[in-house]
């Protein structure tokens, strides 16, 4: 069974059950909350990326990034995020050439340390076995695929998957 078939069938069990065991108004208040905060617009895109034309490093940090990140989310989750981590340097020529990544920080987080951030956070996580070699390699996939496929020739295509993934989740949440 394919992971995005997986995680709906996991996510509409998980709500029904939660929908039968609290039927009380504060029960049904703390779901509420504890919905809105563990679903992110991100886990409603692609859970793959074609690699292919991905330098051979990368290609193999990919499989590493699958292999680790799986373990305690969807991968769609970091694939989808609008982080985009640039170097001040790449900041600055950003804003000159493609000055719409600095437009929308739902689309587009622009900062030289996200990635970074981000996975030694999930490092740091009870449970998560991720040595820092492995770390390393995750960081640098993360940084190399968020600059191949959000910017350049392809901000435009990446613009409009992020705002449908964002109108999506709207979609879900809406009337919560």
């Amino acid at each position: 069974m394919n992971t995005r078939k997986t995680f709906w069938i996991s996510f509409g069990i998980s709500m029904i059950g939660l929908m039968l065991f609290l039927s009380t108004p504060q029960a049904a208040d703390k779901m509420e909350e504890a919905f809105r905060n563990s679903v992110f617009p991100n886990d409603f895109g692609p859970t793959t990326i074609n690699v292919s034309h991905y330098p051979k490093k990368m290609q193999a940090y990919y499989k590493v990034f699958l292999k680790k990140c799986s373990k305690c989310h969807s991968v769609a989750r970091p694939i989808n995020a609008q982080f985009l981590e640039l170097t001040p340097q790449g900041e600055k020529i950003a804003k000159k050439d493609d000055p719409i990544i600095f437009k929308d920080t739902d689309v587009w987080k622009v900062s030289p340390v996200i990635w970074d951030k981000y996975v030694h956070k999930m490092m740091a996580k009870h449970g998560a076995v991720i040595t820092k070699k492995e770390g390393h390699e995750i960081y640098e996939f993360l940084v190399y695929d968020s600059k191949v496929r959000k910017t350049g020739a392809k901000t435009k295509e990446w613009e409009k998957q992020r705002e449908r993934l964002l109108k999506n989740l709207e979609e879900i949440t809406e009337g919560l």
